[in-house]
Order: C-alpha cells, then structure tokens, then sequence
C-alpha cells in the first residue's frame, strides 16, 4: 500500500472493507494514523468498495472542466488555495491535467457537501485572486467500484 499524501489530521482512505482492507486500517491504526475504511455494503467483510461503514456515507466523484486554463493558471490557482499544504477535510482523491480545451479534474471526496465548502471557502476566492473567472463545468457521479493496479 503507498499513501502519496495524508491529510493534516492523519486521516487515511483505506477503501476496502474485505479483510485485505482491514488488515492495512489496523496496520495504519498502529502506525499512529487514523484509518477510514470505506465499503460499498454496508457491512465489513462486504463486497466492495467506497461506502463508509461510518455512518454510510457514500464517496462522490467528481470531473471538472475550467474551459481555457492552462497549466501556468491552474498551479497559480492551487498555490492560492492551499490545498498541498492544507489538505481539505473529506478530500479522497486529486488529479488534474491538460484536457482539449482547458483543464481537467477528477476528484473523489466523502461527500459533496465537503467539496461544495472547500469551493467556496477557498477555490471561488482564489480563482478571484489569480484572474479565474469563469466557473468550471462540473459533473458529479456516485462511485460505484474502483481498482487499483499493482
């Protein structure tokens, strides 16, 4: 198992709730971190993936599109907002890149409220900081399964 980031409280996903799954939360537990096991049933030992067993959240994808932003504005935008160094609560997953006509982001998050309030606390304000100002296309989808390669 790699993390490439923890968040700032030392929250980790571990998005599994089969026994692989809990193994690696227990092994992370008595790292000193706070593991988060995500299941799709609402039983341990489940089928699959991405339900939490804490409370049954459900995790959201989210894919955003700022039309004409380049590489050079969108770091100037992360810069802005802080997220490498404050990463927000309830952020799962992070990934952006060049797509035609603009930039592309795919988030996975616990729930949209989260990704709503990180918006707007501190992405709407930052985008104003560095001259974004159109808003981004964004297109929400339940997360039904993932994989993860070896």
């Amino acid at each position: 198992m790699t993390a490439h980031r923890l968040s700032p409280d030392g929250r980790v996903a571990v998005i599994d709730g089969r026994p692989s799954g809990i193994k690696a939360a227990k092994e992370l537990a008595e790292a000193g971190l706070a593991p988060v096991i995500y299941e799709r049933s609402r039983d341990l030992l489940g089928d699959g993936l991405c339900e939490s067993t804490k409370g049954g959240m459900m995790a959201v994808g989210l894919r955003a599109k700022f039309a004409d932003v380049t590489a050079e504005q969108f770091d100037k935008l992360e810069a802005a907002h802080g997220a490498r160094q404050d990463v927000p609560a309830g952020l799962l997953f992070h990934a952006s890149g060049p797509v035609d006509g603009g930039w592309g982001i795919l988030d996975f998050w616990e729930s949209r409220e989260q990704f709503d309030s990180f918006v707007a606390e501190r992405v709407g304000p930052a985008a104003a900081k560095v001259g974004i100002t159109a808003a981004p296309d964004i297109h929400e989808f339940p997360v039904h399964e993932y994989l993860l390669g070896s």
